[in-house]
């Protein structure tokens, strides 16, 4: 594993893994181009060498070539995403070669041979979008006991598999572009979320006046009953009479 960076920085705050032949006479300086930026460079050399990089830490973005030497990006892809990783994934390919699959799979296609410029500010700009509030939320969701973070893509192709994890009570969070767009839970826990077991109103109609009668005195009930039993006009009268009550004359008298 190599870490390019200055032994004078702090630890870096973003961290990017690279595997990328195409780009090895020339990482050292891109990586000094991303120090600036606190983003922490670690440089893989295979396939193998960078899934047991993202098994051991979490990385903000992966750029690899397309062809590597003991397989390809595309593999390196598929593992990734079929490991539940949903870190975003530059590859550099040849114009030729369009990879749908790749797009798919959420994954940015780079033309190759790259400016190193225009490398930057796409790796700046994948790692901020990597990093804003809808991703962090989704992120802190599957730090969540009991909750998994699927591309769209994948939630597609794998349905069936990711609706068994959710009956036995696991959470799904299906991504698009690396945020969250939709949640697969049971059914069981969609009642809890909606309240489904909650008393109905005519339930609580019953209990708040079982509640009422143990609260009132004999003499309030029986002023109570007689109130709810008048009629329209009977309640006008006796409000009228109330009035009459408070007036100054009445006061005098």
């Amino acid at each position: 594993m190599a870490i390019m960076k200055s032994e004078l920085t702090e630890r870096a705050s973003r961290r990017l893994l690279v595997i990328a032949p195409s780009l090895a006479e020339r990482l050292a300086e891109f990586a000094q181009g991303l120090e600036i930026h606190r983003v922490e460079v670690t440089a893989a050399a295979d396939v193998r060498a960078a899934l047991h990089h993202v098994k051991r830490q979490t990385f903000d973005l992966v750029i690899c070539d397309v062809v590597l030497p003991d397989g390809s990006g595309m593999e390196l892809l598929r593992a990734l995403r079929a490991g539940d990783a949903q870190v975003p994934v530059v590859l550099l390919c040849d114009a030729e070669r369009p990879l749908q699959e790749a797009t798919d799979l959420g994954a940015f296609c780079l033309e190759r041979p790259v400016d190193l410029d225009s490398l930057l500010g796409t790796t700046l700009k994948r790692i901020q979008s990597y990093s804003s509030p809808g991703r962090r939320w989704a992120h802190a969701a599957v730090q969540t006991e009991g909750t998994r973070a699927v591309a769209a893509t994948i939630a597609k192709n794998q349905f069936g598999r990711l609706l068994g994890t959710a009956v036995r009570g696991e959470r799904v969070v299906i991504t698009k572009h690396n945020s969250p767009a939709a949640v697969l839970i049971s059914f069981e826990e969609y009642q809890d979320l909606t309240g489904a077991d909650r008393p109905d109103l005519e339930a609580l109609s019953h209990e708040f006046d079982e509640l009422m009668v143990h609260m009132q005195t004999p003499a309030a009930r029986q002023a109570t009953q007689a109130l709810f039993r008048a009629s329209p006009t009977e309640l006008a009268e006796a409000a009228l009479a109330e009035a009459r009550k408070d007036t100054p004359s009445s006061r005098r008298g």
